[in-house]
């Protein structure tokens, strides 16, 4: 019975250091490769305006405008990154063709 909690213990152990392990890569990689643009990902207007080369209160006026779809998190507004692709001009299709994108999204 005490060879079985030993191996529990050691598995629960070993779990957890593979889960530190990818956590701290995940964080290493964000860290290395901030300025990627994930597109299921919901960015700020400050990110946003950093990949369109303008001003933070540029990309609120395209968003106030109706030029960018985007929703507004308590007084923030989040851009979906999708969005910002495609704002970019990179083609809806392709990015569906590689299973980045919901062309038909709204």
């Amino acid at each position: 019975m005490t060879k079985i909690l030993e191996l529990v213990r050691i598995l629960v152990s070993l779990m957890r250091d593979a889960g530190f392990l990818v956590f701290g890569a995940l964080r290493v990689r964000e860290f290395f490769y901030p300025d990627v643009i994930q597109p299921n990902r919901q960015d700020s207007t400050t990110k946003a305006a950093r990949f369109f080369g303008v001003k933070r209160i540029d990309v609120v006026r395209m968003i106030v405008q109706g030029d960018l779809p985007a929703m507004k998190v308590n007084d923030y507004y989040r851009i979906m990154g999708i969005d910002i692709m495609k704002a970019l001009g990179h083609d809806p299709k392709s990015l569906q063709n590689a299973g980045l994108a919901d062309v038909n999204r709204t």
